[in-house]
Parts: C-alpha cells; sequence; structure tokens
C-alpha cells in the first residue's frame, strides 16, 4: 500500500486514543451517551488497528476472514450496546 494510506490510518489511530483518554479519564460528563462514545471509539481503534494487521495479507484468505470477522464483531458489539442504551 502507499506511504499516504499508513500516515492517514496512524494520524487516525492516534486521534482515536487520544479521544479514548479524554473519554475514560474525564468523569465529570459521566452519562450513557458518554459511554456510547467511549465504546464507539474503542470499536473503531481495534477495527482500523486489524484493518493495518491484515491490508498486506490476502494470500492466505483464512487471515483475510479472521481480520473481517474481528471488524464485524467489534462494529456489532457497538450498535448493540448503543440499542441497548436506547431501550
Amino acid at each position: 500500500m502507499d506511504v499516504n494510506t499508513y500516515a492517514g490510518l496512524a494520524v487516525a489511530l492516534f486521534c482515536l486514543a487520544v479521544a479514548f483518554v479524554l473519554f475514560w479519564f474525564v468523569r465529570g460528563i459521566d452519562s450513557n451517551a458518554n459511554s456510547i462514545r467511549t465504546n464507539l471509539v474503542a470499536s473503531l481503534f481495534v477495527a482500523y488497528a486489524a484493518f493495518i494487521a491484515g491490508i498486506d495479507r490476502t494470500d492466505p484468505s483464512v487471515q483475510v476472514v479472521n481480520i473481517l470477522k474481528t471488524v464485524k464483531f467489534f462494529s456489532f458489539s457497538w450498535y448493540s450496546n448503543e440499542y441497548m442504551d436506547t431501550l
């Protein structure tokens, strides 16, 4: 992949890590919406990290399927958490 792809993903991961730290350690805004945002940031961080880990590993299809399952699981877990909050 191009250097721009890795640089963009690195910036995105850094910003997500900063956002996670802010949401996690600032307890003055403790609410359900803050919890949902924290989980969203964590899910996106794991999804981007899994994408970086598997971006060049398309040869064995088992690894690609495992990366996709990981991304799908974390995105589903965030949507489930948001749904349960709205009930």
